[in-house]
């Protein structure tokens, strides 16, 4: 019969064994599981209710962008138009914003300094859209 070798919440193995005890007698330090009455397979993970299914896939990270790809991004999601953006640059209210970014290889969407500049914009007026819809449509990958 397939068992299924439970540990810490999550099936670490599927073996074939004369029966759960015999399995169990292998493995003591863990728990052996009927696989085909359980639904158990490696990698699947306890759902508290005696059954099992495979792990939640990772969310999807964000990708750092370029300069460019940044602005463009508060263009398109943010409704950012071209004179915004001329005014928004000439903001002595946002110039140490604009010196970070010169000086950024990449922006990132999780840094601390990217969330404070698009709630900047946004709170100063350049983001029509909003702050929220950049964020929303900040690629993942």
């Amino acid at each position: 019969m397939r068992v299924a070798i439970e540990k810490n919440g999550k099936i670490i193995n599927v073996i074939e064994a004369e029966s759960v005890a015999a399995a169990q007698a292998l493995f003591p330090d863990a728990t052996a599981l009927d696989a085909d009455a359980t639904g158990a397979q490696k990698g699947y993970e306890d759902q508290g209710n005696g059954t099992y299914a495979p792990p939640a896939a990772p969310a999807p990270e964000p990708v750092p962008l370029t300069k460019l790809q940044f602005v463009s991004l508060g263009q398109t999601a943010g409704g950012m138009t071209d004179a915004q953006l001329v005014a928004a640059r000439n903001d002595t209210q946002l110039a140490a914003m604009w010196i970070k970014l010169d000086l950024a290889t990449v922006v990132d969407k999780d840094n601390t300094d990217t969330q404070a500049a698009i709630a900047a914009l946004d709170a100063l007026g350049y983001l029509p859209n909003g702050a929220q819809a950049v964020l929303d449509a900040w690629p993942v990958g």
